[in-house]
C-alpha cells in the first residue's frame, strides 16, 4: 500500500475553555458518550484501543490501531467490532492506562465537523479536535470557542497520554 492510499487521520487539536453545556447541546448535531480502553502494543508497534460509543439507545464498538507519521498525521486503521469482541479484547488492556471516559459533541462549522470532547476530570477545559484533508488546510473556528492554545504537537495531550496522567498545568 503506497502512502497515498494509507488510511490517514490528519487532525488538529486545541485546549479550550469548557463551553457551557446548554451552548454545546444547541450547537451540536450529535452527542456521543465514549469509553476508550488502551490495549498493550501489538506486534506492529501501533497504538491500539477499543471504544464503546453510546448515542441515545444505540451502542457501537470499534477497534483502532494508530501509527504516528507527523504531529498532525497518523495512519489510522479502524473497524467496527461486536460487543463480544470488545469484551474479549479487554483481556489485552494496558493496565498502566486508565479508561478514558468522555462526552463528544459533534459541531458542524464552515464545512468541518468540530469534535468537542468533555472529560469528567476537567471542570474548566476541554478539547476541540478537527479532522482535515491535508496538514496545511485552513481551519476556521467559531468565535464562541475560547481557545487556550493548540496542543496538536504536545504529547501530553493525546488521549493515550491522558490515560496515564492528566497534565496539571495552569491555563
Amino acid at each position: 500500500m503506497s502512502e497515498n492510499t494509507l488510511p490517514l487521520e490528519i487532525e488538529r487539536k486545541f485546549l479550550i475553555a469548557l463551553p457551557d453545556a446548554a451552548l454545546l447541546e444547541d450547537k451540536s448535531v450529535q452527542r456521543l458518550d465514549i469509553a476508550q480502553v488502551y490495549l498493550r502494543a501489538g506486534v506492529s508497534g501501533a497504538g491500539r484501543r477499543i471504544r464503546r460509543i453510546r448515542s441515545g439507545a444505540e451502542e457501537r464498538f470499534f477497534y483502532t490501531e494508530k501509527t504516528r507519521v507527523t504531529a498532525v498525521t497518523r495512519i489510522e486503521r479502524e473497524h467496527e467490532i461486536s460487543a463480544a469482541e470488545f469484551e474479549a479484547l479487554l483481556s489485552e488492556r494496558d493496565e498502566a492506562l486508565r479508561t478514558i471516559q468522555k462526552t463528544r459533541y459533534l459541531v458542524p462549522f464552515e464545512g468541518h465537523t468540530l469534535e468537542i470532547d468533555v472529560f469528567p476530570f476537567w471542570h474548566d477545559r476541554a478539547f476541540c479536535e478537527c479532522e482535515l484533508q491535508s496538514e496545511d488546510e485552513p481551519l476556521p473556528l467559531p468565535d464562541w470557542l475560547h481557545i487556550y492554545r493548540e496542543v496538536t504537537a504536545d504529547p501530553r495531550y493525546t488521549n493515550r497520554a491522558l490515560a496515564r496522567a492528566v497534565p496539571d498545568d495552569t491555563l
